[in-house]
Order: structure tokens, then sequence, then C-alpha cells
């Protein structure tokens, strides 16, 4: 029975020792490599100042959980610190979505593309009347290189503008919770 005193204090010890380490440690989180460029990122806005975007990890009922940084193991493998981010403490959540970005984009490519050249075709003449060309003996050509060009002007812009306005920007104060938190639980990887 002596010697099983100090074995207990000894047992004792280690495991409070672990459990303060522990409790210093912030937590850590393993994301799948190949997930990590589909997660959505966030950019939270609190009294003026944007912090860099970060991970959306979780949403719970009054806060989300987010990746802001990442460290290496000795194995070399990429662990993901986890930090809980009150709805209260921030004014603004900004969500940049991969798959939104790429569909808005497309979206406007298209849109402005169609409509840049159906209005370029339709304010052009249908036949363009040059008088040297006339006299040379050729026909005179239709208007189809400015339609095409107008075309490929307004695909450009609409991507531009597609991938602008893709952002979803939600403001705590004029939202409640839940709405915040159905919001961003479309978004979030867990």
């Amino acid at each position: 029975m002596k010697h099983s005193a100090p074995f207990v204090i000894a047992l004792i010890l280690a495991l409070s020792t672990q459990i303060a380490t522990a409790q210093t440690e912030p937590l850590k989180v393993r994301v799948k490599p190949e997930d990590v460029k589909n997660i959505t990122q966030v950019e939270l806005e609190s009294n003026g100042k944007v912090f860099p975007k970060s991970l959306l990890y979780k949403t719970e009922r009054t806060s989300m959980i987010i990746l802001p940084g990442t460290i290496q193991d000795d194995r070399g493998r990429q662990h993901f610190m986890q930090k809980e981010v009150m709805f209260d403490d921030v004014d603004y959540i900004t969500i940049h979505n991969r798959k939104r970005k790429i569909r808005s984009s497309i979206i406007g490519g298209v849109i402005g593309g169609v409509a840049c050249y159906f209005i370029a075709d339709q304010l052009g003449d249908k036949q363009l009347r040059q008088p040297s060309i006339e006299l040379l003996g050729q026909a005179p050509e239709t208007r189809i290189v400015e339609p095409i060009a107008m075309g490929f002007l307004g695909a450009g812009i609409g991507v531009i503008l597609g991938e602008m306005l893709s952002p979803i920007r939600l403001s705590t104060a004029d939202m409640s919770k839940r709405e915040i938190q159905q919001r961003l639980k479309q978004f979030s990887y867990r």
C-alpha cells in the first residue's frame, strides 16, 4: 500500500498536466487537401475592420467555426486551427463560394454576350454600302464581324460583373441569428 500512494499521486499529476496543456492548445481540425479549394470562405467585418478570409468549417445556432490558419505536423500534414466566432461579435459576414462564383460568371457571360450581339446586330445596317468595293466588282459585305466582336466584349464584361456580384454580404444587425445560421449552413463544410 505504501508504494501505491506515490504511484497514484504521480498518475494524478500526469493527468492534470495533460488536461492543463490540452486546454491551452487550440483545437486542430484535419481537412482533406482536395476539399480545401472547395470550402467556402468568409470575410468578417467588425467595427470597420475587415479581417482576412477564413474557411467556413461549421455553423452553430449563435456562432460559426472558422479555420483562419494552418500548421504542419511533424509528418508534413496540414492541420487547420479552428476559432469560434459569435454572430454578435461581427457586423458583416461576406460569403465567397467558388461554385457560386463560377455559376455567376457563366450566367453573366452568356447574358452579356447574347445581349451585346443582338444589340450590335440590330443597330447596324444589314448591308454595308462601300463604293470602293462596288467599283472593284465585289459584292458588299454583310455586317457579321461587328456583332460577334461586340458579343465577345459583352461576354467578357458579363463574366466580370458576375464575378463581382457573386459574394453574399450578410448584415448581423439586419438579420436574426436564425436567418444568419440558416444562410451560413448552406455553405459550411460540416
